[in-house]
């Protein structure tokens, strides 16, 4: 389920959704200089960036679907404007953005509507607390941005669904070894189709508390404790008398991990442990392992590499049968991206790649130890006519291998995107 959620009992409802929206973001650092972490040197100098894109594209499979009669492909155009800011001052950092996407395709003739919304203040009190507080609300049809870390569903779902994902981390020294670090997460998903909402509309809340040792200036050991909270919809479930909710789920985990920071652009990250899951209305529990690692590095100019690997629950919307309902999934997902200029062709051609597997196994119900997997990759090359305008051109390739929902999917565009 993403990581587990921290919370009450109650069930989800729309109070909760609009109630978790109005979070935006706080955070840390050097009170001497500008406090600026990860941004980039240009995005330190400009407080605003307004672009936009317009590209025509190809989808074989809008509908995600098995090959055959509800397999539509058609040709479409996109236009994407997006406004972005960034301040900077010696204590704080503020960034926020706002992106909306229209995708018309052309053969039914509908729209596929996109917005992002984000913000984010990263704080430093003093030398020796800081606290970050994130928002992100979106309204989307494809997987991939309605559940950006575990896919609930693979499949592109029609209609004006909403994810909101708040952020709360306050991180103190206690002396100069050890530190404590603070968390709450609570990501709401509200889909529009009904037959959706009793098996994904949920509220998800993790709560944690961290010790961080600081064996040397760049390696930090962790150690910690979280609580999670999932809450689903009441709603029923088809046409039957069980309400969404029979998959509430509470968890308690314990994490180890280790953070190496090897130079100021290369640094890795890893944290493994165990869940404990109590699915309270039904009187069934679960032990599973919990995996979280990553390693990134900005080697160069404009030369970005990520990759990762996570363990975890995550929601799903399959059930089954009510009577002996598929609690979730238990997710594994690997992702890399790589983003490098081509300066041995130009020095304004710039190629990114971006690849993930999910691979996710049905955890009870008549679906009990059934697998599902999920992979997507994507190759994009982008070629800089001045610094404000750029010629781009891409592929997508989306492919479920399940025994349930099997489909491929092809994806191509061509486009510019100008900035200022």
């Amino acid at each position: 389920m993403r990581m587990p959620s921290a919370s009450g009992q109650s069930s989800y409802n729309m109070k909760t959704m609009f109630a978790s929206i109005g979070l935006v973001a706080v955070g840390a650092s050097s009170l001497h200089a500008e406090y600026a972490p990860g941004l980039t040197a240009g995005e330190r100098t400009k407080l605003v960036t307004v672009s936009g894109s317009l590209r025509g594209f190809y989808d074989d499979n809008y509908t995600t679907q098995s090959s055959g009669t509800n397999a539509l492909s058609s040709w479409g155009i996109e236009a994407s404007p997006s406004i972005s800011l960034n301040k900077v001052t010696s204590m704080t950092l503020f960034k926020a953005s706002a992106v909306y996407d229209l995708k018309h395709y052309v053969t039914p003739n509908i729209n596929d509507q996109t917005v992002q919304v984000s913000g984010l203040i990263d704080h430093k009190f003093t030398e020796s607390q800081s606290l970050k507080v994130k928002d992100e609300f979106v309204v989307a049809q494809e997987s991939a941005i309605l559940d950006p870390v575990a896919q609930s569903t693979p499949l592109r779902t029609k209609g004006s669904n909403i994810r909101n994902s708040a952020l709360a981390d306050y991180l103190a020294d206690l002396n100069k070894l050890l530190q404590v670090e603070l968390t709450y997460n609570a990501n709401v998903y509200h889909y529009q189709d009904k037959a959706y909402q009793p098996l994904l509309d949920r509220l998800e809340q993790l709560a944690g508390a961290d010790l961080r040792f600081k064996f040397t200036p760049t390696v930090t050991g962790v150690l910690g404790y979280h609580y999670g909270d999932n809450s689903y919809s009441d709603k029923l479930i088809g046409t039957s008398n069980v309400e969404g909710s029979i998959r509430d789920n509470r968890s308690h985990f314990g994490l180890a991990g280790v953070d190496v920071k090897v130079s100021k652009d290369l640094s890795a990250s890893l944290r493994v442990g165990a869940q404990f899951f109590d699915y309270y209305n039904l009187h069934k529990t679960q032990v599973s392992p919990y995996a979280d690692g990553s390693l990134t590095y900005r080697y160069a100019d404009a030369s970005y590499f990520q990759a990762g690997v996570k363990h975890l629950h995550n929601a799903t919307d399959l059930i089954g049968n009510v009577a002996d309902p598929v609690l979730d999934v238990e997710a594994t997902v690997v992702y890399l991206q790589l983003t490098q200029p081509l300066t041995f062709i130009s020095p304004d051609l710039t190629a990114g790649v971006y690849g993930s597997f999910q691979h996710s196994v049905f955890n009870k119900g008549v679906l009990d130890g059934q697998s599902e997997d999920f992979y997507s990759a994507s190759g994009t090359l982008a070629y800089r006519v001045n610094p404000n305008l750029s010629i781009e051109t891409g592929y997508n390739y989306d492919e479920a291998s399940s025994s349930v929902r099997p489909f491929t999917r092809n994806r191509v565009y061509l486009g510019f995107r100008a900035s200022y």
